[in-house]
């Protein structure tokens, strides 16, 4: 089984619904779902490969888009178990550290006798790092309200609030192929999703913006010793059907789940479930409905034959329905569910720095090296300016407020779409004082004061030019602006501006 690791950093808030709903409060995932990530590939793909590869790659469940989990560190942090109980009332459970870790001693796992009388409460929300991290993904609420385009001003009853995941957290996905052969296909992949990438709802306004690079790929869970029950524990929500009627089952048997025996006892499982609706972009709607166990449930199988390395392959790519999204990961006898207390391991490192280039390497091989280090450089040179375009696009929109208020809704402010891509050519011509010369100065300058958009005032102050948008964007550039920064602020900008001619509400 081949497998990619991609870290995914969120540049601005992200919105992924919870439920299908769309009115009432909007609650949001905590983790990146597999779906999403194959959407964006899909676009980028689909049209470019045969209808067999599409199939192998989008639909057949051959090659999995792993739902990405929350990171701490160099440690991904995987579901909580749902077994892990602590006594209640009890505040020892969580150490008074940082980063916040569990108390092995105070966490009970009911797949192993417990003391009597201890009256415990489960922890079953967040994650856990296999050093014990106890991870919370942030949050965020953002209320908003519509414009009334004639007027500039809020309009009525049109306050809205979206909650998303909060910008700055990175999560990791793992994609994988179940077979050699789709090893190209999951490389292609891969590529297409490395890069500037928006996931999620309200992609338009501020949110969904991502950094998806590659990376050495984290370890599975630690498995644990052998036992005569067999625990698996869900690092994603899994989808199974029942064989005998073909319905959806949230109580399966060894058949449902791939085994080719074994009873599971209810007794000492710890199933948690949801239903949803996935959205399809391609055909403008909903999937039909989901019924699956959720992330973090953990099964407990007796009476289980062994289990030989190809069957434990399979199921680590995962099992049931829908594998292509990221569902039916499972670890398979994790260590961490092995007895009563977690034995969580040592903290993971984080990555170690280059090494000092030694004497003796050939002349061809310090070359290499250098131009490796020289690529590293820049693609890090590229996350920074990506990062202070999005930085800078925000305190523009306050400035977009200012004018749009002082004009009172009489025409759309600032510069239009078209402008915007001006600027952009020319920042692709141009870089440091240069591109400030191009933008500012002259009478061919793209930002001159005097052009329509430019020349809106965000004071009021009609007869000086300083305080026009011009001037504002140019003190705000700096005397040596660059040019891979402006370019990423455009981009950003020309999502959100206005389209010659068609003024379109802005939120």
């Amino acid at each position: 089984m081949t497998r990619i690791a991609l870290d995914i950093e969120l540049l601005e808030d992200v919105v992924l619904p919870m439920h299908a709903a769309s009115s009432g409060a909007q609650s949001t995932l905590d983790t990146i779902p597999g779906a999403v990530l194959l959407g964006v590939a899909a676009r980028k793909l689909y049209a470019q490969l045969a209808p067999a590869e599409a199939f192998t790659l989008f639909h057949s469940g051959a090659i999995s888009f792993g739902t990405a989990l929350p990171l701490h560190g160099a440690e991904v942090a995987w579901p909580m178990p749902r077994c892990w109980d602590h006594q209640k009332d009890a505040e020892d459970w969580r150490l008074d550290s940082e980063p916040a870790r569990l108390n092995a001693d105070r966490i009970y796992s009911r797949l192993h006798e417990i003391p009597e009388n201890l009256q415990t409460k489960a922890l079953r929300e967040h994650y856990v790092t296999e050093s014990g991290v106890h991870v919370k993904v942030r949050r965020t609420l953002r209320l908003r309200t519509a414009i009334n385009p004639e007027t500039g001003l809020a309009a009525d009853a049109q306050l809205f609030g979206y909650e998303a995941i909060e910008a700055g957290q990175r999560f990791r996905a793992v994609l994988s192929a179940s077979a050699p052969q789709h090893a190209a296909l999951l490389e292609m992949a891969a590529v297409a999703l490395c890069g500037i990438a928006y996931l999620g709802r309200s992609r338009s306004a501020e949110h969904g913006r991502v950094q998806i690079c590659r990376v050495d790929e984290q370890p599975w869970p630690r498995t644990g010793k052998d036992s005569q029950r067999l625990h698996l524990w869900l690092l994603s929500d899994l989808c199974l059907i029942d064989d005998v009627h073909g319905q959806p089952t949230l109580m399966p048997d060894a058949q449902a789940l791939g085994l080719s025996g074994g009873e599971l006892l209810s007794s000492h499982s710890f199933i948690g479930v949801r239903r949803y609706s996935a959205w399809n972009a391609k055909r403008n709607g909903r999937d039909s409905e989901r019924y699956v166990i959720r992330g973090g449930s953990v099964l407990c199988l007796d009476h289980v034959p062994t289990l030989d390395e190809m069957t434990l392959t399979r199921l680590r790519h995962g099992i049931g329905l829908h594998r292509e999204h990221g569902l039916g990961r499972i670890a398979v006898q994790p260590a961490l569910l092995d007895a009563g207390h977690p034995q969580f391991a040592a903290p993971a490192s984080e990555p170690a720095q280059a090494a000092t280039v030694p004497d003796s390497m050939s002349e061809y091989e310090q070359g290499l090296l250098a131009w490796l280090s020289a690529v590293d450089d820049a693609e890090r040179s590229g996350r920074k300016a990506e990062a202070d375009a999005v930085a800078l696009f925000r305190k523009w929109r306050k400035q977009l407020d200012k004018a749009s208020y002082f004009a009172a809704g009489t025409q759309p402010v600032g510069p239009s779409s078209s402008q915007w891509g001006g600027v952009r050519d020319i920042a692709s011509q141009y870089d440091g004082v240069g591109l400030r010369r191009a933008l500012f100065e002259g009478d061919g300058a793209a930002c001159k004061p005097t052009a329509r958009g430019w020349g809106d005032t965000t004071d009021g102050n009609r007869s000086t030019e300083s305080s026009t948008l011009s001037a504002w964007f140019r003190k705000a550039l700096g005397e040596a602006p660059d040019a891979r920064m402006v370019s990423a602020f455009v981009r950003e900008a020309q999502r959100f501006a206005h389209k010659d001619g068609h003024p379109e509400a802005m939120s």
